[in-house]
């Protein structure tokens, strides 16, 4: 992967994409950043949004060093704010992800009713934060609503792969 220089003109090579993991105020960050930045810059970038947005009123350390969020700040919240800051902060610290296999959802019928980081939906890494985020958002909306916990989860490359070169027969149903 060629080096480019950080566009951030601080004379840094970025590397390509990367992942940049730091810890800020006892918090540990993990996230992905873009390979026209280095690692320093997208730290200092992060930071910088994570503290102008009142993200460190949002999250903090708790008695088991454990991450403790506020989620009545978070639904007292701009949803544009909580899309764009809050979202990527609460990924940023694994209270969010973007992998469905073990952690949870929130469903209305058919539609996805978890927060999102662009377009894509995100999903609860603990127990305990969706149901507080649920219940603050939905508890008294008038159509039902459920919390699950995603079982495994098939990807068309699984799918594919159990296939060799024969596909499975089907049944027709008309036996």
């Amino acid at each position: 992967m060629p080096k480019s220089d950080c566009y951030k003109e601080c004379g840094r090579a970025t590397g390509g994409f990367g992942v940049v993991d730091f810890q800020h105020k006892g918090l540990d960050f993990h996230f992905w950043r873009p390979g026209i930045v280095c690692d320093q810059c997208a730290q200092a970038e992060f930071l910088e949004e994570f503290e102008r947005h009142g993200c460190s009123e949002l999250v903090s350390l708790g008695d088991e060093r454990e991450v403790v969020v506020d989620w009545r700040l978070y639904v007292a919240t701009d949803s544009e704010a909580r899309s764009d800051v809050f979202d990527t902060a609460l990924m940023a610290l694994g209270i969010l992800t973007a992998s469905k296999e073990g952690n949870w959802a929130i469903m209305g019928g058919n539609l996805g009713l978890c927060p999102s980081v662009g377009m894509a939906p995100a999903f609860f890494t603990r127990r305990d934060d969706v149901i507080a985020y649920s219940g603050l958002m939905y508890a008294r909306v008038q159509y039902p609503w459920c919390i699950f916990q995603i079982g495994k989860v098939l990807s068309g490359e699984d799918v594919a792969g159990a296939f060799t070169s024969t596909p499975p027969a089907v049944s027709s149903g008309a036996e």
